[in-house]
C-alpha cells in the first residue's frame, strides 16, 4: 500500500439523459453526447442544446422524514444529492440508518430553483427569512441535512471552490479519514439549473459555446457548456473496507490542492504554474511518476484559454517521460457540471479502471492550434480502446478563483471478503422494512426475483439485512435454499436460544417429538412434521394429536398474531425453509427484535448488487414547471405574447399574467408576487393603465393589496360579478393579509407620505400573527382633502362603515403615524372603542412648526424615490434634486403620463403640506411608537424646514402613555431588509397584546 490507500466502495448519481453511473458509462462507451436539442423555438443568439436531468421534481419525502411542505420548498439539488447519497450508501452496504461516525463532504451550486421558482410563486416565504426556505436553498446546509436524514455522525461540510468543489471535497474526506475523524465518508455534489428548458443567451467573449458543443482541445473549441447532473461516492480506509467485505472499486492514491494566489493575468484565469504544481504534488504524494500514469481525465473545458494552459501545464510535469499518454474529458458528453464536474470525472475514471476500456473523446477532429504537442506527449482517442490495463488515472479539477486539484485513482485487484463455508447452515431468512405496506411486498418480490435470476439467496438476504432501515411496515420471508432440515433446525435452535428464550423449549420439544416417532432428521419428512406443527396446521388438526404434541402446538400457535390463520391452510408440500423463516419472522416481529445479523455469522456471504428501495416519485415542485424563457436573459415584451394558441380566449387571469409579465419584462405565473417579480408602485400604475382599457373598476389600492397575479383576477370577477368595485371595501381600501377570517377584527394601516401601502405588504408577509390587516391609501379625489381633519374624517366615515361595531385597531407608518392619531381620536370621540395605535417612527407634530414643503419639496422627493420607489441615485444629480420639473420628467420616464407623473408629486406634497400646518388633536389614550435609531441626512430635513425631535415628545400629543420601542436604521432603511423585519416584529408583539379595554 502506497498513498492514501481510500478504497471507493460504491457510486451513485444522475445526469442529462441517464439515471445511473452505470448507463452513463454506457452512453461514455458509445461516444454518446447526453445534452439535448431544445425542444422549443430558440430565440435568436440563444445556446440551442440544454441538459436535462429526468424527474428532478419527484421526491419521496416520507421516506427521508420530511414534510411534504419542506420537500417542496427544498432545492432540488439538496434533494436529487440526498437522494443519490443514500442509493450510494445501499450500494455500499450501508444503508441501514444505523448511526455511524462516518462524514458527509458535500458540494451544490447557486439555487436557482429558489431564484426563478420559489421568489416568483411563493414570495411570502421569502420575506422574514422563512426558515425551511432557507434551510432548504442555502448551500450551507447541504452537508448538514445529508447527515441529518441519513444519520451520519462525523464531520459534515459544505465544499465551496467553484468548478473544483466536488473534487476537493474528496481530498477533505481521505484527509478526514486517514485523520480517523471518520470512519466512512459520502462525497456528494449536485450542480442543477433550474428550469432545465429554458435555453440560455450567448454573449460573445464568454466561456460558452455558442452552438451547444463541448470540443475539449479541438481545433473547433469555441466554449463549454452548462451540464446539470448528480454525483455520490462512499469512501473508507483502504484496510477497513477488506476487513469488512466491502466491494472495492477503486483505490484514491493521492488528492492535492492548491490555488493560484495571483500568479496569473486575472481571477478567473488559469494558471500553468498553479496546475503544474498540484499535479506534482499528486504524484508525489502517491508515490507515482509521470509515466506510471496510463490516462489523464482532464479538466478540459473547450474553452480558447483553458485547454492550451491546461496542456501546457500537463506538458511541463509529462514530457519527459510519456509519449502518447492519452487525453480525455468527459465535459465533452455532459458539459460542465459547475461544482459538481470533479466527481463525474471520478466516476467515469472508476469504470475505467474496472473495465480497461477507454472511451472516446466526442467532438475531437483535430488538435487546437494553440496546443504544442510537437513531442507526441498526448494523444486524444477518438475511438473506444478496450483490453488495456489500467493501473493509475489522473483527474485534474480546476476552479475559478484558482483553487486547483488533482487526484490519482488506481484500480484494485485484491480480494474484498472472506472465503465462503463449503456447506452454508443457516436458513434463508430475510427481513425488509419500508415506510408503506406496498413497499414492503415490492421489496420482498424484488429479492425474490434476484434470486431466481441466479444470485445466491445467503448473499441477496444478507445484503438485504445490511440495508435493512428500521421504518414502520416489516416484512419477513425466506428466499429459498436446499438445506438440510436438522442443520436448519440445529442453527435456528442456536440463534433462538439468545435471541428468542421462550421459543426454545417449544422447538426443542418438536424436533425430540418427530425423532422420537422414526422421522429421520435430515429428511424431508423431518421437515414437514416440525412445519405441520409449528406453522401451517390449525391447533385442532388432528396431526397435532397423532404426534401427541397438543401442548407444544398450542405454546408455538401463541407467538403468532390471530390474524394470521392463513398460514394453516397452506399446503403440505411447501419449502420447510420458507415456513420456518416465516415463523421465525413472526416471532421476532411481534417480540419487537429484527436483528438476524446473528444468523449470517461465520457464512461467508458477502455483500452483493441487489434491488434498491423502491422510493415514491411523489412531484415536489413550486413555482412554474420548465419554461420555454430563458431564466437568465429577461423577457422583451415581444416574447410574453409569443405563444397565443389558435382559437384561444384568454380569461381575466391571463390577461392580468400578460400585463405584468409586459411591464416588468419576465414570465409572469398565475400565483407570482408583483413585488417578489421586481414591481414598484410605479409599474403598478403602468400595468393598471393596461387592465383598465378592459377592467376600468380595477383600483390602485385593490392590485397593490392582491396577494398574486390569481388574486387579482378574483378581484376583477368579483367587481364584475357585482357590478360595482371591490365589495364592502372603499375604493382606497385593500385587504394586504387575511388568514384571520373575515370575522376577525381588522387591523387599519394607514399610508405614508407617498399615499400606497405596498411598505405594508411586504411587512405583513414578516408577521407570524394572524391577522386582517386592511391599508387604506389616499383617495383618487385626494384633491378634495386638503387638511389634516377632512382626510381624517373621511378615514374614520370609512373605517366606522367598514367595520361598524367592535374595537379598532389602528397604525401607519411616517405621515400615516400623524394621520393615525388623528382619525383615532375622531373615532373615540364618536364612543368608538381604539384601542392604543401603533405609530411606525412618525416625526412629532413639533417638527414640522416651521416647515414649508413648499420651497424645497423637490429634495424630500428626491429622497423618497431613491429609498422608497427603487430610482437608481445614479438617476439624480443636483438639478434633479432641486427642480420638481426635473422629477416630473424622471417619473414620466418610467412610462407614466404627465398627469399620472404630476399625480405622485402633488400626493407626496399634499401629505407634507397638511402636517406642516395641520398638527393633529389631542389622543385621549396610550400609543406604542416604534422608532428608528438612527437620525435621518440633516440636509433632507434642514431644505424642508423639518427638525427631526425625540419621538418621545409625542406623549405631549396624547392623555395616556406613550411606550417607545426602537429598530434599527433611519426613518426610511428602517422599512427596508432585514430592518423592516424587527419593525414587523414590534408590530407583531403589538397585535398580541392588544386588549379590548376602552381606550378614553
Amino acid at each position: 500500500m502506497s498513498g492514501f490507500d481510500i478504497a471507493v466502495v460504491s457510486t451513485a448519481g444522475r445526469y442529462s439523459s441517464v439515471s445511473s453511473p452505470d448507463e452513463l458509462w454506457e452512453a461514455l462507451v458509445k461516444g454518446r453526447e447526453l445534452n439535448m436539442d431544445a425542444d422549443q423555438p430558440i430565440p435568436q443568439g440563444h445556446i440551442p442544446r440544454v441538459p436535462q436531468v429526468a424527474d428532478v421534481a419527484d421526491f419521496d419525502h416520507e421516506f427521508f422524514g420530511m414534510s411534504s411542505a419542506e420537500a417542496d420548498l427544498t432545492d432540488p439539488q439538496q434533494r436529487l444529492m440526498l437522494t443519490c447519497a443514500f442509493r450510494a450508501l445501499e450500494d455500499a452496504g450501508y444503508g441501514d440508518g444505523i448511526p455511524r461516525r462516518w462524514g458527509v463532504f458535500a458540494s451544490t451550486s447557486f439555487s436557482t430553483y429558489l431564484l426563478n421558482n420559489v421568489m416568483t410563486a411563493r414570495p411570502d416565504l421569502i420575506q422574514g427569512a422563512n426558515m425551511l426556505t432557507m434551510i432548504g436553498n442555502i448551500p450551507d446546509s447541504a452537508a448538514t441535512r445529508l447527515a441529518y436524514r441519513l444519520n451520519l455522525q462525523g464531520p459534515a461540510m459544505t465544499i465551496q471552490t467553484a468548478c473544483s468543489s466536488s473534487l476537493v471535497s474528496l481530498e477533505i474526506a481521505c484527509r478526514s479519514l486517514l485523520d480517523y475523524e471518520c470512519d466512512g465518508a459520502v462525497v456528494a455534489a449536485c450542480s442543477l439549473t433550474i428550469p432545465q428548458r429554458g435555453t440560455r443567451r450567448h454573449m460573445r467573449e464568454s466561456i460558452f459555446s455558442a452552438d451547444g458543443y463541448c470540443r475539449p482541445f479541438d481545433v473547433s473549441g469555441a466554449g463549454t457548456i452548462k451540464g446539470n447532473g448528480c454525483s455520490a461516492v462512499v469512501l473508507r480506509r483502504l484496510e477497513d473496507a477488506i476487513a469488512d467485505h466491502d466491494p472495492v472499486l477503486a483505490v484514491i492514491d493521492a488528492v492535492a490542492v492548491n490555488n493560484d494566489g495571483d500568479d496569473k493575468v486575472g481571477y478567473t484565469a488559469p494558471s500553468i504554474n498553479g496546475e503544474e504544481e498540484v499535479i506534482r504534488e499528486a504524484l508525489s504524494l502517491a508515490g507515482l511518476e509521470p509515466c506510471d500514469i496510463d490516462y489523464l481525465e482532464a479538466h478540459g473545458t473547450g474553452t480558447a484559454l483553458g485547454d492550451p494552459i491546461e496542456i501546457r501545464a500537463l506538458a511541463r510535469v509529462f514530457d519527459s517521460q510519456t509519449v502518447g499518454l492519452p487525453v480525455g474529458s468527459i465535459k465533452a458528453n455532459i458539459g460542465h457540471l459547475d461544482c459538481a464536474a470533479g466527481l463525474a470525472s471520478l466516476v467515469k475514471v472508476i469504470s475505467m479502471l474496472r473495465t480497461g476500456i477507454m472511451p472516446p473523446l466526442i467532438n475531437f477532429t483535430g488538435l487546437n492550434p494553440e496546443i504544442d504537442n510537437s513531442k507526441g506527449t498526448f494523444r486524444f482517442p477518438t475511438q473506444i480502446e478496450k483490453n488495456h490495463q489500467l493501473r493509475h488515472i489522473g483527474i485534474s479539477s480546476f476552479g475559478i478563483g484558482g483553487t486547483n486539484t488533482h487526484a490519482i485513482v488506481s484500480a484494485h485487484t485484491g480480494r474484498t471478503h472472506a472465503d465462503r463455508m463449503s456447506v452454508v447452515q443457516l436458513p434463508t431468512l430475510v427481513h425488509v422494512s419500508a415506510v408503506r405496506p406496498q413497499d414492503v411486498e415490492r421489496r420482498l418480490d424484488d429479492l425474490r426475483c434476484t434470486v431466481e435470476s441466479g444470485a445466491d439467496s445467503w448473499d441477496v438476504a444478507y445484503s438485504a439485512l445490511r440495508n435493512d432501515r428500521r421504518m414502520s411496515c416489516d416484512g419477513f420471508a425466506s428466499l429459498g435454499g436446499d438445506i438440510p432440515g436438522d442443520v436448519a433446525l440445529d442453527r435456528l435452535l442456536s440463534y433462538t436460544s439468545v435471541t428468542t428464550p421462550g421459543l426454545l423449549p417449544v422447538l426443542d420439544a418438536c424436533r425430540r417429538a418427530v425423532i422420537e416417532r422414526h422421522l429421520l432428521p435430515g429428511h424431508a419428512e423431518t421437515e414437514a412434521a416440525v412445519l405441520l406443527l409449528v406453522a401451517m396446521v390449525c391447533p385442532q388438526d388432528p396431526i397435532v394429536a397423532q404426534l401427541g404434541l397438543e401442548e407444544e402446538a398450542s405454546q408455538v400457535i401463541k407467538f403468532l398474531p390471530p390474524a394470521e390463520t392463513q398460514l394453516w391452510n397452506r399446503p403440505v408440500g411447501c419449502d420447510a425453509v420458507d415456513a420456518l423463516g416465516v415463523l421465525l419472522g413472526f416471532l421476532l416481529g411481534t417480540r419487537g427484535d429484527k436483528n438476524l445479523m446473528p444468523l449470517f455469522a461465520g457464512t461467508g456471504a458477502v455483500r452483493v448488487p441487489i434491488p434498491h428501495y423502491p422510493l415514491a416519485r411523489i412531484k415536489h415542485w413550486v413555482g412554474p414547471e420548465d419554461t420555454t424563457r430563458s431564466e437568465w436573459a429577461p423577457m422583451s415584451s415581444s416574447d410574453a405574447h409569443s405563444s397565443v394558441r389558435v382559437g384561444w380566449v384568454p380569461t381575466v387571469l391571463d390577461r392580468v399574467v400578460s400585463a405584468v409579465s409586459e411591464v416588468l419584462k419576465v414570465a409572469a405565473a398565475p400565483d407570482s408576487d408583483f413585488f417578489a417579480l421586481g414591481g414598484d408602485s410605479l409599474q403598478a400604475i403602468e400595468v393598471l393603465d393596461l387592465l383598465r382599457e378592459e377592467y376600468p373598476s380595477l383600483s390602485l389600492a385593490s392590485f397593490l393589496g392582491a396577494s398574486n397575479l390569481r388574486n387579482v383576477a378574483e378581484i376583477i370577477e368579483a367587481e364584475a360579478a357585482s357590478g360595482r368595485s371591490h365589495p364592502v371595501l372603499p375604493e382606497n381600501f385593500a385587504v394586504l393579509r387575511n388568514d384571520a377570517g373575515d370575522e376577525a377584527t381588522p387591523t387599519f394601516l394607514i399610508h405614508p407620505a407617498g399615499g400606497t401601502v405596498f411598505q405594508y405588504r411586504a411587512m405583513s408577509r414578516m408577521m407570524m400573527t394572524p391577522m386582517r390587516l386592511v391599508g387604506i391609501s389616499l383617495p383618487d379625489d385626494y384633491r378634495d382633502y386638503q387638511n389634516l381633519r377632512s382626510l381624517a374624517d373621511l378615514y374614520a366615515r370609512q373605517i366606522d362603515h367598514f367595520w361598524p361595531c367592535g374595537e379598532v385597531r389602528l397604525g401607519g407608518y411616517s405621515a400615516g403615524g400623524n394621520i393615525t392619531v388623528e382619525v383615532a381620536t375622531i373615532l373615540a370621540e364618536q364612543g368608538r372603542v381604539v384601542v392604543p395605535p401603533v405609530l411606525i417612527d412618525p416625526l412629532p407634530p413639533l417638527s414640522y412648526a416651521d416647515a414649508d414643503p413648499g420651497s424645497s419639496i423637490p429634495q424630500g422627493m428626491r429622497s423618497f424615490l431613491l429609498e422608497v420607489m427603487g430610482f437608481e441615485p445614479e438617476k439624480f444629480d443636483d438639478s434633479v434634486a432641486h427642480d420638481e420639473q426635473a422629477i416630473q420628467k424622471l417619473l414620466t420616464s418610467r412610462g407614466l403620463t404627465q398627469t399620472e407623473s404630476q399625480d405622485i408629486v402633488d400626493k407626496w406634497l399634499m401629505n407634507h403640506r397638511i402636517l406642516a400646518y395641520n398638527p393633529p388633536k389631542r389622543f385621549p389614550g396610550d400609543v406604542t411608537v416604534v422608532c428608528a435609531r438612527e437620525k435621518m441626512p440633516r440636509d433632507v430635513l434642514a431644505e424642508m424646514g423639518i427638525v427631526e425631535h425625540p419621538r418621545r415628545l409625542w406623549s405631549d400629543y396624547i392623555d395616556g402613555v406613550c411606550h417607545l420601542t426602537t429598530v434599527n436604521g433611519n426613518h426610511m432603511s428602517m422599512m427596508t431588509g432585514t430592518n423592516l423585519a424587527a419593525v414587523a416584529n414590534r408590530v407583531d408583539e403589538w397585535l398580541s397584546q392588544l386588549t379590548t379595554g376602552v381606550q378614553r
